[in-house]
């Protein structure tokens, strides 16, 4: 099983989620959706069973961690100056 968290959940994020979540049954995925509104994400994610939507910041480094660390994959479609934080976390793990 895979874990990959998706950091985002803006507009540009909605075909992505929805592809991901659509395969995650066949590919074995755990498709986590964090963002600064969980509703948003919860709302991209549609109550579908291999979805989870979480509170993720990257201005917070604790709230990162505890997201990042547990991922195999992690996918950044955070505004562009936001990319770099999460990237660095990612790296360590």
């Amino acid at each position: 099983m895979k874990n990959i968290l998706i950091c985002g959940a803006g507009r540009s994020a909605t075909d992505l989620i929805t592809y991901m979540l659509k395969h995650s049954e066949e590919h074995d995925w755990n498709i986590k959706v964090g963002d600064i509104s969980v509703e948003s994400a919860a709302m991209k994610i549609g109550g579908h069973p291999r979805g989870e939507a979480v509170y993720f910041d990257c201005y917070n480094q604790e709230i990162m961690e505890r997201h990042i660390k547990d991922a195999d994959i992690v996918i950044s479609l955070l505004p562009p100056g936001m990319h770099a934080a999460a990237a660095k976390v990612a790296l360590q793990h």
